[in-house]
C-alpha cells in the first residue's frame, strides 16, 4: 500500500496536514512543507525532508507525466541534496522508488505496482492543488496545468 500525504510546515515549525489547514501562507513565494511518501508502512519522504513544497509539488506533476511517456523520471528537490526518482524495471508495470539523500549517502528503494504509484500521487498531488488554489487563486491556472500532468 501507497500513501502519500502533504503538509505545510508554520512558522514555528510544527507540521500541519495539507487537508486540515485552514489558515493563510506567510508567504507566496517560499510556501515551506514536505511530502510523506510510504510504501507498505516503509517511509521514503517525511517531515524530516521539507523544502518548499509547492515546487516540489511540481516537480513531480512533471515526474508523473515523463513516467508514464518514458518509463523512467528524476527529479532534485527545490532546496535539499535530495534526489527523488521513479524508473519502470520490468514489464508486468513494476517500479522502482529511490530516494537519494546527498548530504548523508543515505537511499531508501521499494518496488510498487506503477499504476498504484501513479494513483497515489494523482490523488494527493491534486488535493495539494485544489488547497493552493483557494489559499493563492492568483496562481489557479498554474495549479489547475499541474493537475492536469498529473491525470495525463
Amino acid at each position: 500500500m501507497i500513501n502519500v500525504r502533504s503538509f505545510f510546515r508554520t512558522p514555528d515549525g510544527e507540521f500541519v496536514a495539507v487537508d486540515e489547514f485552514d489558515g493563510a501562507l506567510d508567504d507566496l513565494d517560499y510556501i515551506e512543507g514536505a511530502i510523506e511518501l510510504e510504501v507498505d508502512g516503509k517511509p521514503m519522504l517525511g517531515k524530516a525532508e521539507w523544502d518548499y513544497v509547492d515546487e516540489l509539488w511540481f516537480y513531480i506533476s512533471d515526474m508523473v507525466r515523463e513516467m508514464r511517456s518514458t518509463g523512467e523520471a528524476m527529479t532534485d528537490f527545490p532546496d535539499q541534496p535530495i534526489t527523488l526518482s521513479f524508473r519502470r524495471i520490468d514489464r508486468v508495470g513494476r517500479v522502482r522508488i529511490s530516494c537519494d539523500f546527498g548530504v548523508s549517502h543515505e537511499r531508501r528503494d521499494a518496488v510498487v505496482r506503477e499504476e498504484e504509484l501513479l494513483d497515489a500521487l494523482r490523488r494527493s498531488g491534486s488535493l495539494f492543488f485544489e488547497k493552493m488554489a483557494i489559499l493563492a487563486p492568483g496562481h489557479s491556472k498554474g495549479y489547475a496545468d499541474a493537475v492536469e500532468r498529473l491525470q495525463g
